[in-house]
Order: C-alpha cells, then structure tokens, then sequence
C-alpha cells in the first residue's frame, strides 16, 4: 500500500507498507522520492508505476523504487486527484482539476 504523510509537518512524502493479510501493514523503510502528492499506483508488463500530481507518471524495476518521472506529464497539469485502472493493456485515468466544481441536486 502507497500512503502519503507529512514529514515533520512541512512536506508531502509517500510511503509504502506490506500485509500478509490486507489488514495488518508494516512500513517498509525510506520514503518515494517523488515530488507528487496524491500518488496512485499500478503495475503493468512487470514494472510499477505511479500517477502523481499533476499528470506525472513515474516507473521503477521495484516497487519501492528508484521512481523515474516521464519527461512529458501524462495528463494536464491542472490535474489533481487521480484514480487508475488497468484492463488487460489499457490504462484507464480518472482524475478531477483543480478549478473544477460540480453542481449536486438532491
């Protein structure tokens, strides 16, 4: 699991930890080098990637890294909260912007 948390409470860092059972996780040591918060993750072709803001798209050979930027971001740089899927070779992004609103009628 990727999580995100502040490091001494000035700066965004994300992190992963593992669990046998889904449940119980324990930190791997270090941190992602990443400047991107939101981070989302997924692997594909037996690499692991992750999306972070805004619409950078990092790989790596393992999953706790060294992660290595895209030169070109993958989605527009007003993007800010992202969700992927993969479905057999296709990667599906969702993602909001900021700026963006919705108008909900109940």
């Amino acid at each position: 699991m990727f999580y995100q948390g502040l490091e001494y409470g000035t700066r965004q860092l994300s992190r992963v930890a593992e669990s046998s059972n889904g449940i119980d996780f324990k930190p791997l040591n270090g941190t992602i080098p990443s400047p991107s918060p939101y981070l989302r993750s997924f692997q594909y072709n037996g690499h692991f990637y992750l999306s972070g803001m805004p619409g950078v798209l990092f790989q790596a050979e393992s999953v706790t890294g060294p992660y290595i930027p895209r030169q070109h971001p993958l989605i527009e740089l007003r993007m800010r909260h992202a969700g992927v899927r993969v479905v057999g070779s296709t990667l599906y992004v969702y993602w909001s912007r900021v700026g963006d609103h919705i108008n909900l009628r109940c």
